[in-house]
This record gives C-alpha cells, structure tokens and sequence, in this order.
C-alpha cells in the first residue's frame, strides 16, 4: 500500500539552519509522505494521490514543542488566575485526589487538544495524578487518543488516602503498582503508531539516598525516555540543597533528565547542569505569577539547556505562542529595569524575538531528547508541521516585514489553521478534527462510558462531544472539592516547605 502524501505548496517556510538560526525560505514547497518530511524545496512535484495544499502568503512552521504540561487539569481551569505557588498547590496539584480515572481521561483528552489547536505537536507530560493504575492507563490513553506527539511522563506522587475536614497521607507513596505500571508501560511503548513514549516523573526527593538512586536506576534500566522533576530555589520554596547538586552528589545527573523552572539557579548549579548536558524547562507564565522568581530561559548562560512549557493550562493558556511571549516581556522587562536602576538606559533589547522561537522548537526538541525528529523543517524528520494564516487583521502588515515577528509577536490559535503531527492532519481550517478512541492501552474503570460516548458520536469524538463531557466532569470534581479543607493542604504545603508559621516567610 502506497503512503500518504500532503504537498504543501508556496509557503513561506521558517527553517532552522545548523547553528539554529531560523530563516525564511520564501514561496518554497515542503512534501509529506507517510510521517516524515520527504522534500523541501521549488515547483515539487508530489507522488501519484497526494494531497495538495495552497499555502501561498501562509507560513509553514514547525510544530511547537511544550516540554512541561500537566495536560489532566483542564476541569481546573479558571481558578488559580490569583494564586501564588501556596495556592495552587492545594487547589490544583493536590485535586488529582478528587479525579476519577474517567475525569482524567476527559481532562487529559481536553488539555491535548487545546494545546494541539495552538500549534503544540509535541509535549513533555508530567502526568503527576497518579492515584491508581486506572488513572494511570486513563491519561495514557487519553494521550495516545488525542493525536499529540508525547513524553507522558508517569510519575509517583504523594497520595492522601483521605481528605475532607481530615486529611490522611498515604505512608508508602511508592507502591508496588507504581514500578509494575512503569514497567508495563515501557515495555509496551512505543504507542499510536510511535507517537507516545514512557517519560517518569519523580518529585520526592525528601526520600532517603538509597530510595531516590533505585528508582532512578529502575526508570533508566526500563528504558523510560526522559525524567522530568519540579526545581526551584528561593528563600522558602525549594531552600535547603538544591536538586542539581543532590543529583549530583548521588551521581544520577545525565542528559535525560529535564529540570522545570530551575529559577533561582546558581552558577554553580549550572556549571553542574551544563556539563552533564541536563535540560531546563521554563514555564514563564507560571513562573512570573506564582513567585517561582526570574524565567531563567533566556539567560545567556542556560540557553543551551533551555526550552520553553506552558505548564498548568487551570491557570494560564496552553499556547506556547503565549508562553513565547510572555517570556519574552517579562525578561524584557527584567533586564530593563536593572539598566534604568543603574542610571543607564538600554542600549538594545534583549532578548531577541527569534530566539523565542527557537526555544519553542528546537530547544525543546532537545530537552526532550527528540533532536533528531522533530523541532525543525528538514528532509527526513518527522512530519510535526503548522500551516499560520496571514490574512487576519492580528498579521495584516507584520508577515509583509518578518515572518518570524508574525508568528512570535502577532499570531494566535485563530491563525494556527492546520496542524501536522507525524503525517496526520489534526486541525484544518481552523478547527480540531474528530479522534478516535486508541485500541491499545486495555481496560480501565470508565472506558466502557468513554467508549459508549465515541460510539454515539459515530466512532469519532468531535470537540462538542468532549466539551459535554468535560462540563459534566468539572461539575461533579467540583462537589468533590467542596468537601475538603483546602486551608489544611495549603499548611501541609508550608511544612513540606519547612516553615511552620506563615506569618514568619509570607508577604
């Protein structure tokens, strides 16, 4: 059987050269067979079938890679606008508690799409809500079925096993079902047709030495793709050792380890992150609201680890076009306000536009360990591609001066109007195609409901059917979540952060 084909004619093409620099190759043409991109270049002429697509006046971007997203909280959304890091702990990480697998599949499934409507092809997972093996395999599963290229980064949390006017931790976060649940995972991956590989998430580093080296060591011997922990040092989140040093000091550092935020970081801290060659992830929207403290992404120092996320979409969008931006302002703004206070003013802005862009695709790319598929538009990677429209009255006049600038600057989820991920059209036109439930991943409690909505739907899950669903599900964790004492979580938080009176470390 003959491969499909998509030519995608006449576009403006952002290309990053071998030092990583984008360019714009003008009215050129970019070839799609199978999964990979097969040719790029003038007048092509396509195989027997293939699809034609007129792209001229549009751009042809790659897709963006989102190295840090919790995709389950999509029921979360709208309440954490006005919360610092203490807030949302207990009112977004901790809710997992209050998910039901079912919850977690709809949660999962809406978050991939959202972030696949912006132009994400590619997300690095933390999937941090694992209460049992069911939500588990209900976020897995949700993940292959959204369509979204992954890292689903499977992690082991700390678990209450109750929580309403008490709340009673679970002694041995780390059960047995964990590890046999990572191992079946990772055993069986890749899923849907490649797209979906078996990340680890790990937190915990509270545990002692001998805990902390095994799992690492279990997660690298199973052959997960990379692990992903939470970092951030200031004088009461994340105070004490920091995590580079202790990852350094029980010899686990590595270039499969990515690190989110890493704000606050010290020379020291990334002299050793640098010569490992482990990744940074930088989530600027919640990092600058939160009080994580600077988005160290565009330092000169940490830019060859750096990538960019859009991490909690329950407080902020899942656009990496907005992630890209407000890095930008707010160490624009930073770096300005230093300068003024010295008595100068800025010679220059920094940092610079494309380098946003570059952040938002080849640097996650490499964080991710996907260099060598995806995050660029070249002959022989995989075909993870966004067509933008320019004929909005946002892009009117900015594509006529730079391309890149239209993209950065101006574009939005309006203008993404189609979405390539491994060869497959997800969104055209300017809308979300229908998703198939996987076949893959096996039973779980709820699948039998999930399936029994696509097979009303005619077998493939379209935007309104998921948004009814989503709706039902955000109403009844909600009722769940009224029945907690959300003020003695947020305690619980400050003593896992070692204060003891609130008054003596809040401002």
């Amino acid at each position: 059987m003959s491969q499909s084909a998509l030519l995608l004619q006449g576009g403006m093409i952002l290309q990053h050269d071998i030092q990583d620099n984008v360019n714009v190759l003008y009215d050129t043409d970019l070839l799609i067979v199978g999964n990979q991109i097969e040719h790029i270049g003038k007048n092509i002429t396509g195989p027997e079938n293939c699809r034609l697509i007129d792209c001229h006046g549009k751009i042809i971007c790659p897709g963006f890679v989102d190295t840090h997203h919790h995709m389950w909280q999509t029921q979360l959304k709208g309440r954490h606008s006005d919360d610092t890091l203490l807030d949302y702990s207990p009112k977004g990480n901790m809710q997992c508690f209050n998910y039901t697998p079912q919850d977690i599949f709809w949660g999962e499934l809406a978050g991939n799409l959202e972030a696949l409507d912006a132009g994400t092809t590619c997300v690095g997972d933390h999937a941090h809500m694992t209460y049992s093996p069911d939500h588990g395999l209900a976020g897995l599963s949700a993940a292959i079925t959204a369509g979204i290229r992954s890292v689903f980064c499977y992690s082991i949390i700390p678990r209450f096993t109750r929580w309403d006017a008490e709340i009673e931790v679970d002694p041995s976060p780390i059960s047995d079902w964990c590890i046999k649940q990572l191992e079946n995972f990772t055993q069986r991956q890749p899923f849907g047709d490649g797209r979906v590989t078996i990340g680890f998430g790990f937190d915990m580093f509270h545990l002692p030495k001998d805990q902390v080296v095994d799992l690492y060591q279990t997660a690298r011997r199973l052959g997960v793709k990379t692990i992903t922990s939470h970092w951030r040092h200031n004088n009461i989140a994340g105070s004490g050792e920091t995590i580079p040093h202790l990852l350094h000091n029980y010899s686990l550092l590595g270039p499969d380890l990515l690190l989110s935020h890493a704000t606050g970081t010290t020379p020291t801290d990334l002299s050793l992150l640098t010569t490992a060659r482990t990744h940074i992830a930088s989530t600027p929207t919640t990092e600058s609201q939160m009080a994580h403290g600077v988005p160290i992404c565009f330092d000169p120092c940490a830019t060859a680890l750096a990538s960019l996320g859009t991490d909690c979409h329950s407080s902020d969008s899942a656009s990496m076009l907005h992630a890209m931006r407000v890095g930008l302002a707010v160490t624009r703004s930073h770096r300005n306000a230093q300068i003024l206070d010295s008595g100068k003013f800025p010679r220059q802005v920094d940092p610079k536009t494309r380098e946003a862009l570059r952040l938002a695709t080849v640097g996650g790319a490499k964080a991710l360990g996907m260099q060598e598929e995806v995050g660029r538009l070249q002959v022989g990677m995989r075909a993870d591609v966004l067509v933008v429209e320019t004929g909005s009255p946002a892009m009117a006049a900015a594509v006529q001066e730079d391309p890149v600038v239209a993209v950065v600057r101006h574009a939005g989820t309006r203008e993404v109007a189609m979405v390539v991920v491994d060869g497959v059209v997800r969104k055209e036109g300017g809308r979300l195609l229908g998703v198939e439930v996987e076949r893959e991943v096996g039973a779980w409690d709820g699948r039998e409901a999930v399936e029994s909505v696509a097979d009303a739907a005619g077998g493939k899950l379209g935007w309104e059917d998921i948004l009814k669903q989503l709706v039902r599900s955000r109403s009844e964790i909600q009722r769940r979540i009224e029945k907690c004492d959300i003020e003695k979580a947020r305690r619980i938080v400050l003593q896992r952060w070692g204060a003891s009176d609130e008054d003596d470390v809040l401002g």
